[in-house]
């Protein structure tokens, strides 16, 4: 009867030293998985940053897009760069077609916002002078 009580005592014993090696497992598994998800590496400049420099996406799993902002903001430059005379025709043949409603658009914009553009446009004459 002693030793059955010895015996169950060293295993309770062990037991319990499992049961904390466990749970500091769980809280590295845990703390790495933070990490992991509070940084994300950019598709274009493979760099790892974090998730503030990602555009937000509803597409995504983690909620961002894969590459960072400042790849995009190359890329559209660069892209502006090389199709300059594609978008001015682009845009030039959008205003052709959809002259009335632009025209009627920013004659409402302008009754709404009268008083701010005012104030704008006056700010800007007093600076240059």
């Amino acid at each position: 009867m002693k030793q059955l009580k010895k015996d169950l005592r060293a295993l309770e014993k062990n037991l319990k030293n499992l049961i904390q090696k466990t749970e500091k497992m769980i809280k590295r598994i845990e703390h790495r998985e933070k990490a992991q998800k509070s940084k994300k590496i950019c598709f274009t400049c493979r760099k790892l940053k974090r998730p503030e420099e990602f555009h937000k996406s509803d597409k995504t799993k983690d909620g961002r897009l894969g590459r960072c902002k400042e790849c995009i903001s190359e890329y559209r430059k660069s892209y502006l760069k090389t199709h300059k005379k594609e978008i001015t025709e682009y845009q030039k043949a959008y205003y052709q077609t959809n002259k009335k409603q632009l025209k009627k658009y920013k004659k409402n914009y302008y009754k709404t916002h009268r008083q701010e553009i005012l104030e704008k446009s006056k700010a800007y004459r007093d600076s240059l002078r």
